[in-house]
């Protein structure tokens, strides 16, 4: 392995990780730092030189782990930070080489660096983006992402299950036990995470940000899921609840009601008025008909007048 490349894959584990994410067991960094070292004796072809380049000529990779949208000042603040103290960027990207009139390079790791790059280009016009190209196929590609961001916190489990859910199609054949053999990863975490890819989308909708969405949340949905009847109340009071902007928490907690069928059906009653304000007709909707209760102490005329409304709304 080459110098720069071991540089580069030691850096991920101790420079590009979040400070919480440094204090991970040693068994756990004794694998990361294991596949890390195998994937780059497997490589094929290492592109070893390192280029300062404009961010606006690279794109991201199709296949990257990351919703580049979702990238804001917030989100890579840490990256901000370190740019502006240091006045350049410390750990490349790494790209591939592209053919494209717009762009030179694709990002295949690195998605919050180009962001943050482009971010400082606003104030430093001069301010370039480092990146390493490297020839890699695509399942190699989606490998390498993986390693830099298995156990990074910044990346929501809902974004990594769509992700694995793509990847498990276009490089493993649909094949699980193949992806986990790739990956070296936990079976029963994958198969969590690709089922969580599958959530409907009513209950995506319902949370606020799809960074709130969990694989615990998944858990606690995940056998209503399965029964078509706790399904449909789940849906149903998701879009419900859809402009709540429910917290997290409150949000899985309604929707386990309403799969366990403990959700109380607020029926919407309607006033009907006659002239002078007084309300003498209060009507739902009920089954396939309407419901009446008609208010005390109202004349005959009354009555009809109210009535006589009724019938012209619901004609």
């Amino acid at each position: 392995m080459t110098n720069i490349n071991k540089n580069f894959l030691d850096s991920i584990t101790e420079n590009d990780l979040p400070a919480s994410n440094k204090n991970i067991n040693q068994d756990k960094k004794n694998r990361i730092s294991s596949r890390k070292e195998t994937f780059s004796e497997q490589a094929n072809t290492v592109l070893t030189k390192q280029l300062l380049v404009d961010p606006a000529r690279c794109r991201m990779w199709s296949g990257h782990n990351r919703r580049y949208e979702l990238l804001n000042e917030h989100r890579c603040q840490d990256l901000i930070e370190g740019f502006r103290s240091q006045g350049r960027q410390e750990i490349p990207a790494i790209v591939r080489k592209i053919t494209d009139d717009d762009y030179d390079y694709e990002v295949i790791c690195g998605a919050r660096r180009h962001w943050t790059a482009t971010y400082m280009r606003k104030k430093w016009p001069d301010f370039k983006f480092l990146i390493e190209p490297r020839q890699l196929t695509d399942e190699e590609a989606f490998r390498l992402s993986d390693i830099e961001n298995r156990d990074r916190d910044d990346i929501c489990d809902y974004e990594r299950a769509i992700d694995y859910k793509k990847a498990l199609h276009e490089y493993y054949n649909d094949r699980q036990v193949e992806m986990v053999k790739n990956l070296e990863c936990d079976a029963a975490w994958l198969s969590r995470l690709l089922k969580l890819a599958d959530l409907p989308q009513p209950i995506i909708d319902a949370y606020r940000d799809v960074t709130e969405i969990t694989v615990e949340h998944y858990k606690k949905l995940a056998r209503f899921l399965t029964d078509p009847a706790a399904k449909k109340r789940i849906i149903t009071q998701a879009e419900r609840l859809k402009t709540k902007e429910l917290k997290p928490a409150l949000l899985v907690n309604e929707l386990v009601k309403a799969g366990n069928g403990s959700v109380k059906n607020t029926v919407k009653t309607i006033a009907i008025q006659i002239e002078g304000g007084k309300k003498v007709i209060h009507w739902s909707k009920k089954g396939g008909g309407y419901a009446l209760t008609i208010a005390k102490n109202c004349s005959r005329d009354e009555i009809k007048e109210a009535i006589e409304k009724f019938l012209k709304i619901v004609d």
